[in-house]
Protein backbone atom coordinates (compact mmCIF):
# COMPACT_ATOMS: atom_id res chain seq x y z
CA UNK A 1 0.00 0.00 0.00
CA UNK A 2 2.89 2.52 0.78
CA UNK A 3 4.81 1.54 -2.47
CA UNK A 4 1.30 2.04 -4.43
CA UNK A 5 0.84 5.37 -2.55
CA UNK A 6 4.32 6.39 -2.89
CA UNK A 7 3.78 6.09 -6.70
CA UNK A 8 0.66 7.78 -7.08
CA UNK A 9 2.56 10.54 -5.01
CA UNK A 10 5.60 10.64 -7.48
CA UNK A 11 3.19 10.23 -10.48
CA UNK A 12 1.20 13.18 -9.16
CA UNK A 13 4.05 15.47 -8.46
CA UNK A 14 5.30 14.61 -12.14
CA UNK A 15 2.28 16.01 -13.64
CA UNK A 16 2.46 19.16 -11.37
CA UNK A 17 6.12 20.15 -12.75
CA UNK A 18 4.89 19.26 -16.42
CA UNK A 19 1.80 21.89 -15.99
CA UNK A 20 4.80 23.94 -13.70
CA UNK A 21 6.85 23.57 -17.25
CA UNK A 22 3.91 24.01 -19.36
CA UNK A 23 3.27 27.37 -17.75
CA UNK A 24 6.92 28.45 -17.93
CA UNK A 25 6.89 28.09 -21.39
CA UNK A 26 3.45 29.87 -21.96
CA UNK A 27 4.31 32.96 -20.17
CA UNK A 28 8.53 32.18 -20.40
CA UNK A 29 11.35 33.91 -22.38
CA UNK A 30 14.58 32.26 -22.65
CA UNK A 31 18.53 32.52 -21.17
CA UNK A 32 21.39 30.59 -21.75
CA UNK A 33 22.66 29.00 -18.76
CA UNK A 34 25.29 30.78 -16.70
CA UNK A 35 27.20 31.72 -13.38
CA UNK A 36 25.23 34.42 -11.84
CA UNK A 37 26.26 36.79 -9.10
CA UNK A 38 24.13 35.87 -5.59
CA UNK A 39 23.32 39.88 -5.45
CA UNK A 40 21.34 39.33 -9.01
CA UNK A 41 19.19 36.18 -7.60
CA UNK A 42 16.21 35.63 -6.21
CA UNK A 43 16.90 32.25 -5.65
CA UNK A 44 20.75 32.09 -5.89
CA UNK A 45 21.09 28.85 -4.55
CA UNK A 46 18.31 27.06 -6.18
CA UNK A 47 20.07 24.18 -7.83
CA UNK A 48 22.13 23.31 -4.79
CA UNK A 49 19.86 23.00 -2.00
CA UNK A 50 16.14 21.58 -1.56
CA UNK A 51 14.43 25.58 -0.53
CA UNK A 52 11.68 25.40 1.65
CA UNK A 53 8.07 26.47 2.80
CA UNK A 54 10.18 28.67 5.31
CA UNK A 55 12.71 30.39 2.39
CA UNK A 56 9.75 31.37 0.89
CA UNK A 57 7.47 32.63 3.06
CA UNK A 58 7.69 36.40 2.78
CA UNK A 59 7.42 36.07 -1.20
CA UNK A 60 4.82 38.46 -2.56
CA UNK A 61 3.10 36.55 -5.51
CA UNK A 62 5.20 38.70 -8.35
CA UNK A 63 8.32 37.20 -6.46
CA UNK A 64 7.38 33.66 -6.95
CA UNK A 65 6.40 33.52 -10.30
CA UNK A 66 10.17 35.43 -11.34
CA UNK A 67 11.95 33.03 -8.70
CA UNK A 68 10.54 29.82 -10.96
CA UNK A 69 11.38 31.68 -13.86
CA UNK A 70 14.52 32.39 -13.20
CA UNK A 71 15.45 28.57 -13.02
CA UNK A 72 14.38 28.51 -16.58
CA UNK A 73 16.22 31.28 -17.06
CA UNK A 74 19.62 30.34 -16.05
CA UNK A 75 19.08 27.43 -18.27
CA UNK A 76 19.07 29.92 -21.25
CA UNK A 77 14.91 29.86 -22.05
CA UNK A 78 13.93 32.27 -23.99
CA UNK A 79 10.37 34.16 -22.62
CA UNK A 80 7.35 34.78 -24.93
CA UNK A 81 6.29 37.24 -21.56
CA UNK A 82 7.34 40.61 -22.46
CA UNK A 83 7.71 41.35 -18.44
CA UNK A 84 9.37 38.23 -17.89
CA UNK A 85 11.59 38.97 -21.09
CA UNK A 86 12.40 42.53 -20.26
CA UNK A 87 12.96 41.75 -16.96
CA UNK A 88 15.70 39.02 -17.29
CA UNK A 89 16.92 40.74 -20.53
CA UNK A 90 18.50 43.70 -18.10
CA UNK A 91 20.03 40.70 -16.04
CA UNK A 92 23.87 40.66 -16.31
CA UNK A 93 24.18 36.90 -16.51
CA UNK A 94 21.13 36.16 -18.64
CA UNK A 95 21.60 35.29 -22.26
CA UNK A 96 18.69 33.64 -24.20
CA UNK A 97 19.09 30.74 -26.56
CA UNK A 98 16.43 28.36 -26.29
CA UNK A 99 13.43 28.61 -27.79
CA UNK A 100 10.32 27.39 -26.13
CA UNK A 101 9.71 24.33 -28.63
CA UNK A 102 13.87 23.49 -27.98
CA UNK A 103 13.67 23.79 -23.97
CA UNK A 104 13.67 20.67 -22.52
CA UNK A 105 13.26 19.87 -18.29
CA UNK A 106 15.88 17.45 -18.46
CA UNK A 107 18.52 19.94 -18.37
CA UNK A 108 17.18 20.55 -14.18
CA UNK A 109 18.99 18.62 -11.40
CA UNK A 110 17.10 16.85 -8.85
CA UNK A 111 17.28 20.25 -6.44
CA UNK A 112 15.90 22.51 -9.88
CA UNK A 113 13.16 19.89 -10.11
CA UNK A 114 11.88 20.32 -6.54
CA UNK A 115 12.40 24.39 -5.75
CA UNK A 116 10.15 24.51 -9.46
CA UNK A 117 7.23 22.52 -7.43
CA UNK A 118 7.70 24.09 -4.29
CA UNK A 119 7.29 27.30 -6.10
CA UNK A 120 4.77 26.73 -8.28
CA UNK A 121 2.38 25.72 -5.54
CA UNK A 122 3.07 28.47 -3.43
CA UNK A 123 2.25 30.48 -6.38
CA UNK A 124 -1.17 28.94 -6.96
CA UNK A 125 -1.88 29.08 -3.01
CA UNK A 126 -1.35 32.83 -3.20
CA UNK A 127 -3.18 33.32 -5.95
CA UNK A 128 -6.16 31.30 -5.51
CA UNK A 129 -5.16 28.44 -8.50
CA UNK A 130 -4.76 30.85 -11.46
CA UNK A 131 -0.79 31.85 -11.18
CA UNK A 132 0.37 35.23 -11.13
CA UNK A 133 -0.81 37.74 -14.35
CA UNK A 134 1.85 38.60 -16.53
CA UNK A 135 1.81 41.27 -18.54
CA UNK A 136 -0.41 43.54 -16.74
CA UNK A 137 -0.87 46.93 -18.10
CA UNK A 138 1.13 49.81 -15.22
CA UNK A 139 3.45 45.99 -14.02
CA UNK A 140 7.03 47.31 -12.69
CA UNK A 141 9.59 45.07 -10.97
CA UNK A 142 10.00 47.00 -8.25
CA UNK A 143 8.44 44.35 -5.45
CA UNK A 144 11.46 41.64 -7.11
CA UNK A 145 14.13 44.21 -6.64
CA UNK A 146 12.89 45.11 -3.32
CA UNK A 147 12.64 40.96 -1.88
CA UNK A 148 16.94 40.86 -3.66
CA UNK A 149 17.58 43.96 -1.69
CA UNK A 150 16.27 42.72 1.33
CA UNK A 151 17.77 39.61 1.25
CA UNK A 152 21.52 41.28 0.66
CA UNK A 153 20.68 44.01 3.00
CA UNK A 154 19.11 47.30 2.55
CA UNK A 155 22.01 49.57 3.45
CA UNK A 156 24.31 46.85 0.17
CA UNK A 157 21.54 47.11 -2.23
CA UNK A 158 20.54 50.49 -2.35
CA UNK A 159 24.16 51.70 -2.47
CA UNK A 160 24.46 49.21 -5.52
CA UNK A 161 21.19 49.97 -7.44
CA UNK A 162 21.32 52.23 -10.59
CA UNK A 163 17.77 52.68 -12.39
CA UNK A 164 16.53 54.04 -15.32
CA UNK A 165 14.33 56.07 -14.56
CA UNK A 166 12.59 57.86 -17.57
CA UNK A 167 13.84 57.90 -21.28
CA UNK A 168 13.07 60.30 -23.93
CA UNK A 169 13.07 59.13 -27.75
CA UNK A 170 15.23 56.37 -28.79
CA UNK A 171 18.00 55.54 -25.69
CA UNK A 172 20.44 52.61 -26.03
CA UNK A 173 22.05 50.44 -23.05
CA UNK A 174 24.84 47.76 -23.74
CA UNK A 175 26.29 45.86 -20.94
CA UNK A 176 29.74 44.88 -19.64
CA UNK A 177 30.05 42.51 -22.82
CA UNK A 178 29.14 45.41 -25.22
CA UNK A 179 25.59 43.42 -25.70
CA UNK A 180 22.52 45.77 -26.70
CA UNK A 181 19.73 45.51 -24.26
CA UNK A 182 16.29 46.04 -24.03
CA UNK A 183 15.81 48.91 -22.61
CA UNK A 184 12.49 49.95 -20.42
CA UNK A 185 11.93 52.76 -17.76
CA UNK A 186 13.12 51.47 -14.10
CA UNK A 187 15.13 48.78 -15.38
CA UNK A 188 18.25 48.71 -13.44
CA UNK A 189 21.33 49.24 -14.64
CA UNK A 190 24.45 47.50 -14.04
CA UNK A 191 28.26 48.59 -13.68
CA UNK A 192 30.11 48.90 -16.72
CA UNK A 193 27.32 49.41 -18.85
CA UNK A 194 27.22 52.11 -21.53
CA UNK A 195 24.27 54.67 -22.32
CA UNK A 196 23.57 56.04 -25.22
CA UNK A 197 20.66 59.00 -26.50
CA UNK A 198 19.91 59.74 -30.39
CA UNK A 199 18.42 63.05 -31.51
CA UNK A 200 15.78 64.44 -29.69
CA UNK A 201 16.34 61.88 -27.02
CA UNK A 202 17.61 61.89 -23.37
CA UNK A 203 17.71 59.29 -20.42
CA UNK A 204 17.13 59.33 -16.53
CA UNK A 205 19.26 57.88 -14.06
CA UNK A 206 18.83 57.44 -10.30
CA UNK A 207 22.51 56.50 -8.95
CA UNK A 208 20.93 55.88 -5.80
CA UNK A 209 18.59 57.44 -3.81
CA UNK A 210 20.54 60.63 -3.84
CA UNK A 211 22.64 60.98 -6.74
CA UNK A 212 20.59 61.55 -10.48
CA UNK A 213 22.36 61.60 -13.80
CA UNK A 214 20.37 63.31 -16.86
CA UNK A 215 21.94 61.80 -20.33
CA UNK A 216 21.49 64.62 -23.17
CA UNK A 217 20.44 64.38 -26.74
CA UNK A 218 23.15 62.63 -29.12
CA UNK A 219 25.19 61.82 -25.93
CA UNK A 220 27.04 58.58 -24.75
CA UNK A 221 28.29 57.66 -21.29
CA UNK A 222 29.89 54.54 -19.42
CA UNK A 223 28.59 54.08 -15.63
CA UNK A 224 31.07 52.09 -13.48
CA UNK A 225 30.27 51.30 -9.61
CA UNK A 226 31.93 49.23 -7.52
CA UNK A 227 30.62 46.15 -4.98
CA UNK A 228 30.03 48.34 -2.02
CA UNK A 229 28.53 51.31 -3.90
CA UNK A 230 31.28 53.80 -2.22
CA UNK A 231 33.00 54.56 -5.74
CA UNK A 232 30.74 55.87 -8.24
CA UNK A 233 32.63 56.88 -11.93
CA UNK A 234 30.68 58.10 -14.84
CA UNK A 235 32.61 58.40 -18.18
CA UNK A 236 31.56 60.97 -20.51
CA UNK A 237 32.03 59.50 -24.48
CA UNK A 238 30.27 62.39 -26.01
CA UNK A 239 27.45 65.06 -25.58
CA UNK A 240 26.56 66.34 -22.38
CA UNK A 241 25.99 65.46 -18.93
CA UNK A 242 23.46 66.49 -15.64
CA UNK A 243 25.16 65.83 -12.95
CA UNK A 244 23.25 66.07 -8.82
CA UNK A 245 24.18 65.11 -5.38
CA UNK A 246 22.02 65.95 -2.98
CA UNK A 247 23.58 65.00 0.32
CA UNK A 248 27.90 65.31 0.64
CA UNK A 249 29.72 62.15 -0.21
CA UNK A 250 30.37 60.34 3.09
CA UNK A 251 34.30 60.43 4.03
CA UNK A 252 34.58 56.63 1.84
CA UNK A 253 33.13 57.36 -1.20
CA UNK A 254 33.54 59.27 -4.37
CA UNK A 255 31.98 60.66 -7.71
CA UNK A 256 33.80 60.96 -10.44
CA UNK A 257 33.09 62.18 -13.93
CA UNK A 258 35.80 61.67 -16.18
CA UNK A 259 36.08 63.18 -19.65
CA UNK A 260 38.47 64.35 -22.06
CA UNK A 261 41.76 63.27 -20.07
CA UNK A 262 39.89 65.03 -17.80
CA UNK A 263 38.59 64.16 -14.17
CA UNK A 264 35.73 66.38 -12.33
CA UNK A 265 35.81 65.02 -8.34
CA UNK A 266 31.87 65.73 -6.80
CA UNK A 267 31.19 65.91 -3.56
CA UNK A 268 27.64 67.32 -3.13
CA UNK A 269 26.91 69.77 -6.31
CA UNK A 270 24.88 69.85 -9.39
CA UNK A 271 25.92 71.25 -12.98
CA UNK A 272 26.53 69.75 -16.08
CA UNK A 273 29.60 68.75 -18.33
CA UNK A 274 29.82 68.57 -22.09
CA UNK A 275 32.44 67.74 -24.85
CA UNK A 276 31.96 70.38 -27.41
CA UNK A 277 34.27 68.61 -29.96
CA UNK A 278 37.43 67.23 -30.03
CA UNK A 279 39.68 70.01 -28.33
CA UNK A 280 37.11 71.73 -26.20
CA UNK A 281 34.82 70.98 -22.82
CA UNK A 282 33.51 72.88 -20.64
CA UNK A 283 31.72 72.54 -16.81
CA UNK A 284 28.98 74.50 -15.23
CA UNK A 285 28.35 74.30 -11.32
CA UNK A 286 24.76 75.26 -10.42
CA UNK A 287 25.08 74.50 -6.94
CA UNK A 288 28.47 73.43 -4.18
CA UNK A 289 32.09 73.78 -5.53
CA UNK A 290 33.75 70.78 -7.43
CA UNK A 291 37.74 70.13 -8.25
CA UNK A 292 38.54 69.83 -11.84
CA UNK A 293 41.56 67.92 -12.70
CA UNK A 294 44.49 67.46 -15.57
CA UNK A 295 45.68 64.36 -14.54
CA UNK A 296 49.49 63.56 -16.05
CA UNK A 297 49.83 59.58 -15.67
CA UNK A 298 53.46 59.97 -17.01
CA UNK A 299 54.52 62.86 -14.28
CA UNK A 300 52.54 60.46 -11.86
CA UNK A 301 50.75 64.25 -10.81
CA UNK A 302 47.60 65.64 -11.25
CA UNK A 303 46.98 69.45 -11.45
CA UNK A 304 43.45 70.91 -10.32
CA UNK A 305 41.14 73.81 -10.97
CA UNK A 306 38.49 74.94 -8.57
CA UNK A 307 35.02 75.77 -9.79
CA UNK A 308 32.16 77.37 -7.70
CA UNK A 309 28.18 77.36 -7.77
CA UNK A 310 27.57 80.16 -10.68
CA UNK A 311 30.74 79.28 -12.87
CA UNK A 312 31.63 77.40 -16.34
CA UNK A 313 35.48 76.33 -16.97
CA UNK A 314 36.00 75.42 -20.35
CA UNK A 315 38.86 74.00 -21.21
CA UNK A 316 40.73 73.99 -24.54
CA UNK A 317 43.46 71.84 -26.09
CA UNK A 318 46.08 72.39 -28.35
CA UNK A 319 46.30 69.08 -29.95
CA UNK A 320 50.02 68.81 -28.01
CA UNK A 321 48.70 67.79 -24.76
CA UNK A 322 48.89 70.91 -23.28
CA UNK A 323 45.12 72.36 -21.82
CA UNK A 324 43.97 75.76 -21.18
CA UNK A 325 41.52 76.58 -18.73
CA UNK A 326 39.38 79.74 -18.84
CA UNK A 327 36.24 80.52 -16.12
CA UNK A 328 33.23 82.62 -16.40
CA UNK A 329 30.95 83.42 -14.20
CA UNK A 330 27.09 82.71 -15.47
CA UNK A 331 24.07 84.77 -15.60
CA UNK A 332 20.52 82.99 -15.72
CA UNK A 333 19.82 84.62 -18.86
CA UNK A 334 22.60 82.88 -20.75
CA UNK A 335 22.45 79.48 -18.87
CA UNK A 336 22.39 76.28 -21.61
CA UNK A 337 19.07 75.19 -22.06
CA UNK A 338 20.50 71.54 -21.15
CA UNK A 339 21.26 73.29 -17.66
CA UNK A 340 17.58 74.98 -16.97
CA UNK A 341 15.51 71.55 -18.62
CA UNK A 342 17.71 69.47 -16.13
CA UNK A 343 16.66 71.73 -13.26
CA UNK A 344 13.33 71.21 -14.16
CA UNK A 345 13.34 67.63 -13.85
CA UNK A 346 15.21 67.69 -10.10
CA UNK A 347 13.12 70.20 -8.08
CA UNK A 348 14.86 68.73 -5.26
CA UNK A 349 18.17 70.97 -6.21
CA UNK A 350 16.48 74.15 -6.69
CA UNK A 351 16.67 75.43 -3.69
CA UNK A 352 20.33 74.90 -2.78
CA UNK A 353 20.91 76.20 -6.51
CA UNK A 354 19.06 79.59 -5.84
CA UNK A 355 21.15 79.82 -2.79
CA UNK A 356 24.63 79.04 -3.92
CA UNK A 357 24.27 81.43 -7.09
CA UNK A 358 21.42 84.39 -5.95
CA UNK A 359 19.31 83.12 -9.25
CA UNK A 360 15.93 83.84 -9.54
CA UNK A 361 14.68 80.63 -10.78
CA UNK A 362 12.82 82.06 -13.51
CA UNK A 363 14.42 79.75 -16.55
CA UNK A 364 13.70 76.91 -14.79
CA UNK A 365 10.78 76.62 -12.21
CA UNK A 366 12.44 77.97 -9.29
CA UNK A 367 10.07 80.83 -9.09
CA UNK A 368 6.30 78.64 -9.34
CA UNK A 369 5.58 77.51 -6.24
CA UNK A 370 2.58 79.52 -5.63
CA UNK A 371 1.03 78.67 -8.89
CA UNK A 372 1.70 74.98 -8.05
CA UNK A 373 0.50 75.03 -4.81
CA UNK A 374 -2.90 77.16 -6.04
CA UNK A 375 -2.69 73.69 -8.47
CA UNK A 376 -2.82 71.10 -5.90
CA UNK A 377 -5.28 72.80 -3.82
CA UNK A 378 -7.88 73.13 -6.88
CA UNK A 379 -6.51 68.93 -7.34
CA UNK A 380 -7.63 68.25 -4.05
CA UNK A 381 -11.08 69.52 -4.23
CA UNK A 382 -11.43 67.36 -7.65
CA UNK A 383 -10.41 64.62 -5.99
CA UNK A 384 -12.39 64.74 -3.25
CA UNK A 385 -15.32 64.60 -5.61
CA UNK A 386 -14.11 62.59 -8.16
CA UNK A 387 -17.60 60.17 -7.73
CA UNK A 388 -19.77 63.15 -9.43
CA UNK A 389 -17.56 62.76 -12.60
CA UNK A 390 -18.60 61.20 -15.85
CA UNK A 391 -15.98 59.35 -17.09
CA UNK A 392 -16.75 57.86 -20.86
CA UNK A 393 -18.87 59.20 -23.38
CA UNK A 394 -22.08 56.84 -23.20
CA UNK A 395 -21.70 56.50 -19.11
CA UNK A 396 -23.09 53.01 -19.65
CA UNK A 397 -21.03 51.43 -17.53
CA UNK A 398 -21.54 50.93 -13.69
CA UNK A 399 -18.73 52.60 -10.91
CA UNK A 400 -16.92 50.07 -8.63
CA UNK A 401 -16.62 52.86 -6.31
CA UNK A 402 -12.36 52.81 -7.25
CA UNK A 403 -10.44 56.05 -7.98
CA UNK A 404 -7.03 56.70 -8.80
CA UNK A 405 -4.97 59.77 -10.30
CA UNK A 406 -1.66 60.45 -11.07
CA UNK A 407 0.22 64.05 -11.31
CA UNK A 408 2.02 64.16 -15.24
CA UNK A 409 3.44 66.54 -17.40
CA UNK A 410 1.02 66.96 -20.15
CA UNK A 411 3.35 68.90 -22.52
CA UNK A 412 6.95 70.34 -21.92
CA UNK A 413 5.68 74.14 -22.13
CA UNK A 414 3.62 73.61 -18.76
CA UNK A 415 4.69 75.38 -15.50
CA UNK A 416 2.30 72.99 -13.62
CA UNK A 417 1.68 69.39 -13.28
CA UNK A 418 -1.43 68.20 -15.14
CA UNK A 419 -3.92 66.19 -12.99
CA UNK A 420 -5.34 62.39 -14.41
CA UNK A 421 -8.14 61.15 -12.36
CA UNK A 422 -9.33 57.74 -12.84
CA UNK A 423 -12.54 55.77 -12.38
CA UNK A 424 -12.66 52.09 -12.21
CA UNK A 425 -15.78 50.58 -13.93
CA UNK A 426 -17.67 46.52 -13.44
CA UNK A 427 -16.19 45.68 -17.16
CA UNK A 428 -12.23 46.12 -15.09
CA UNK A 429 -11.07 48.85 -17.20
CA UNK A 430 -10.63 52.28 -16.07
CA UNK A 431 -11.50 55.19 -17.44
CA UNK A 432 -9.77 58.72 -17.11
CA UNK A 433 -10.48 62.31 -16.72
CA UNK A 434 -7.57 65.41 -17.70
CA UNK A 435 -7.84 68.31 -15.38
CA UNK A 436 -5.18 71.44 -16.10
CA UNK A 437 -4.78 74.22 -13.64
CA UNK A 438 -4.17 77.17 -15.96
CA UNK A 439 -1.74 79.84 -13.47
CA UNK A 440 -3.43 83.00 -16.30
CA UNK A 441 -6.72 82.34 -15.12
CA UNK A 442 -5.70 80.06 -12.16
CA UNK A 443 -8.64 77.59 -13.09
CA UNK A 444 -8.55 74.40 -14.12
CA UNK A 445 -9.80 73.00 -17.32
CA UNK A 446 -11.89 70.18 -17.37
CA UNK A 447 -12.55 68.78 -20.98
CA UNK A 448 -15.19 66.17 -21.34
CA UNK A 449 -14.31 62.96 -22.25
CA UNK A 450 -15.34 62.74 -26.67
CA UNK A 451 -13.97 59.57 -26.82
CA UNK A 452 -12.96 56.65 -24.00
CA UNK A 453 -9.36 57.16 -22.76
CA UNK A 454 -9.00 53.91 -20.83
CA UNK A 455 -6.60 51.44 -19.50
CA UNK A 456 -7.10 47.74 -18.11
CA UNK A 457 -8.42 44.25 -19.73
CA UNK A 458 -12.31 43.38 -20.59
CA UNK A 459 -13.08 39.89 -19.13
CA UNK A 460 -15.13 39.12 -22.39
CA UNK A 461 -13.84 40.25 -25.92
CA UNK A 462 -10.20 39.65 -25.35
CA UNK A 463 -10.15 43.70 -25.14
CA UNK A 464 -6.76 45.57 -23.42
CA UNK A 465 -6.04 49.22 -23.16
CA UNK A 466 -3.06 51.03 -22.17
CA UNK A 467 -2.38 54.15 -20.84
CA UNK A 468 1.41 56.05 -20.86
CA UNK A 469 3.13 59.49 -21.30
CA UNK A 470 4.57 59.86 -24.76
CA UNK A 471 8.27 59.22 -25.50
CA UNK A 472 8.45 62.44 -26.66
CA UNK A 473 6.92 64.25 -23.27
CA UNK A 474 4.31 65.77 -25.96
CA UNK A 475 1.17 63.97 -24.17
CA UNK A 476 -0.43 61.20 -23.18
CA UNK A 477 0.02 57.38 -25.28
CA UNK A 478 -3.32 55.65 -25.70
CA UNK A 479 -3.56 52.36 -27.06
CA UNK A 480 -5.98 49.32 -27.19
CA UNK A 481 -5.58 45.77 -28.79
CA UNK A 482 -7.19 42.67 -28.95
CA UNK A 483 -5.83 39.76 -26.92
CA UNK A 484 -6.64 37.49 -29.67
CA UNK A 485 -4.90 39.01 -32.56
CA UNK A 486 -2.77 40.94 -30.96
CA UNK A 487 -4.22 44.14 -33.45
CA UNK A 488 -4.31 47.43 -31.97
CA UNK A 489 -4.33 51.27 -32.20
CA UNK A 490 -1.86 53.89 -30.63
CA UNK A 491 -3.40 57.76 -30.34
CA UNK A 492 -1.86 60.33 -29.14
CA UNK A 493 -4.19 62.66 -26.68
CA UNK A 494 -3.23 65.98 -26.04
CA UNK A 495 -4.94 69.12 -24.29
CA UNK A 496 -5.81 71.55 -27.07
CA UNK A 497 -7.50 74.75 -25.56
CA UNK A 498 -10.32 73.57 -23.50
CA UNK A 499 -10.60 70.43 -25.51
CA UNK A 500 -8.80 66.79 -25.55
CA UNK A 501 -6.85 65.80 -29.19
CA UNK A 502 -6.96 62.47 -30.16
CA UNK A 503 -4.67 61.95 -33.03
CA UNK A 504 -3.65 58.27 -34.68
CA UNK A 505 -0.27 57.86 -34.00
CA UNK A 506 0.15 53.75 -35.33
CA UNK A 507 -1.70 50.67 -36.11
CA UNK A 508 -0.60 47.13 -36.45
CA UNK A 509 0.79 43.79 -34.17
CA UNK A 510 1.63 44.74 -30.78
CA UNK A 511 4.67 43.20 -30.55
CA UNK A 512 5.94 45.62 -33.82
CA UNK A 513 5.22 48.96 -32.12
CA UNK A 514 8.00 51.30 -33.93
CA UNK A 515 11.42 51.87 -31.70
CA UNK A 516 10.83 55.12 -31.93
CA UNK A 517 7.08 55.13 -30.29
CA UNK A 518 8.59 54.98 -26.89
CA UNK A 519 6.53 55.77 -23.23
CA UNK A 520 6.87 56.54 -19.95
CA UNK A 521 5.04 54.65 -17.05
CA UNK A 522 2.23 56.80 -15.09
CA UNK A 523 2.48 56.42 -11.37
CA UNK A 524 -1.20 56.32 -9.99
CA UNK A 525 -2.36 56.67 -6.69
CA UNK A 526 -5.17 55.68 -4.51
CA UNK A 527 -7.32 58.50 -3.44
CA UNK A 528 -6.98 58.04 0.23
CA UNK A 529 -3.37 59.01 -0.50
CA UNK A 530 -2.89 63.01 -1.53
CA UNK A 531 0.34 63.13 0.01
CA UNK A 532 2.22 63.70 -3.39
CA UNK A 533 -0.15 66.94 -4.40
CA UNK A 534 2.50 69.23 -2.70
CA UNK A 535 5.04 68.02 -5.66
CA UNK A 536 6.90 70.24 -8.29
CA UNK A 537 5.93 69.85 -11.89
CA UNK A 538 8.35 67.51 -13.88
CA UNK A 539 9.48 69.65 -17.30
CA UNK A 540 11.52 68.09 -20.59
CA UNK A 541 15.00 68.12 -20.76
CA UNK A 542 15.01 70.78 -22.68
Amino acid sequence: MEKFTGNIRKQVRLIIFAAALLACSFFGSLCAYAEAEDRDLIVPDADTRYYTDGDISDMPLQVVNYAKNEIYARHGRIFNSTELAGYFGQQPWYSGSLREADFTDKVFNEYERENILLLNDREMALSGGGGYMLDQPGYNYDAVEDYIAARLGTVQAEALLMRLRKIIGIVSLKNSGGEDLDVEENMRIFSESVLGTKAESGAIVDLDEEKLAILDERSKAALEKNDDGSRLVIQLKKGQLYFSVDEPLAENESFDITFSDLRLAIRGTSGIVTIEDKRTSSVILASGQAMIYEENPEAGTAQGTEIRAGERVRITSDGTGRKTFEKETLSEENLPPFLTGCLRQDPDAVPKVLADTGWTGESFGGNNADEVQAAMEQYRAIISQASSYQYEPGGGTTPTGNYRYALVQMQAKDTVPTLLLEQEASNYLYYARVFQYDPVSATVIQPEPSEFMAEGATPTGGIRCSLAMQGDGNGIQSMNWSSGTGQGDMYRVTLDGTSLRTDPQWSGRIDQVPEELTSAAIEWHDISDMSVLGGQAEGSLR
